[in-house]
């Protein structure tokens, strides 16, 4: 794992804070009320099939890969929590595991690998999404679907700007605006197909489907 400069410690300060509530992770989400799992697989399942190969960046400790195996599917995961990583190997949901800060990349995966790829409840730990999603479309098939979720920015959006940018408990907490990432979507030839907006306590949460449209 490699980081540079700032972005090294806010990226060893959100792996210690994973990796501390590790084993309490999927009931703190229950405490919180919060389904955007549950919702993100919702949205997909007509897009998918069985057998299928399906990268989860962030996996955590599984919560939304959980059900894409379930329904058959061959789940992969990137995270960089091992301790979150050592939770989710016990449920025994995922064919490969691997201990990787999403953000450094490229990845050790080789073009066109996945047919799906999901990332729930992470990108608002992170600001510039543009070398993920680039990342993203490297690894992902001609077709399938990419899904996802991203804590929302509220009102207009200044021009050029990605992201809001606060501080929660210790933690860089970045908010996007849906036009910024629907600019992510079509720069690397994706088109939403669903979209949803849901709430998580006071915060707002889009859930997006999208679908491979290669030129």
């Amino acid at each position: 794992m490699s980081y540079i400069g700032k972005d090294t410690e806010m990226r060893n300060t959100m792996s210690s804070a994973h990796d501390r509530f590790s084993e309490q992770y999927d009931n703190l989400l229950k405490k919180a009320d919060c389904y955007l799992a549950d919702v993100l697989f919702g949205m997909s399942y007509e897009f998918v099939k069985t057998g299928n190969r399906l990268l989860d960046v962030g996996i955590g400790t599984g919560m939304s890969s959980a059900l894409f195996n379930r329904a058959g599917l061959r789940v992969f995961g990137i995270d960089g929590s091992p301790k979150m990583l050592a939770v989710c190997r016990k449920k025994r949901i995922a064919e490969e595991l691997l201990w990787q800060d999403i953000a450094a990349t490229p990845w050790p995966y080789p073009d066109r690998v996945f047919d799906h790829v999901i990332s729930c409840g992470v990108f608002h730990f992170l600001g510039d999404l543009g070398n993920l999603f680039a990342e993203i479309a490297r690894v992902h098939g001609d077709s399938g679907i990419l899904a996802f979720t991203f804590m929302t920015a509220d009102g207009a959006r200044p021009e050029g700007t990605a992201y809001e940018h606060r501080m929660e408990g210790g933690l860089d907490v970045f908010s996007h605006w849906s036009g910024y990432i629907r600019s992510l979507l079509r720069r690397h030839h994706y088109r939403c197909e669903k979209e949803v907006v849901a709430l998580v306590g006071n915060k707002r949460f889009t859930t997006m489907v999208a679908r491979r449209q290669m030129p």
